[in-house]
């Protein structure tokens, strides 16, 4: 089982090695937020925050900006 985790965590990390050296966007917005911390503190955000459809989505969110909206509450009618 802990080979398993450990090749998932080593996909993860391949995958945003690459991101980070091939993703034009990615740069954009790193580049933008000047640090990576600032860049995944973004990024947390918007994932728990808005349904998003697609990373590209939300480096495009991030380097554009977006509009930021009210919460939608939910009653319990039962």
């Amino acid at each position: 089982m802990s080979e398993i985790f450990v090749m998932l965590m080593m996909l993860a990390f391949m995958i945003d090695q690459n991101q980070q050296l091939t993703n034009e966007l990615f740069c954009s917005v790193w580049k933008k937020l000047k640090s990576k911390r600032a860049l995944w503190e973004k990024m947390r955000s918007l994932f728990h925050n808005y349904e998003l459809d697609s990373m590209e989505m939300l480096y495009t969110a991030l380097y554009n900006g977006y509009k930021r909206s009210k919460p939608e509450i939910l009653y319990d009618d039962s």
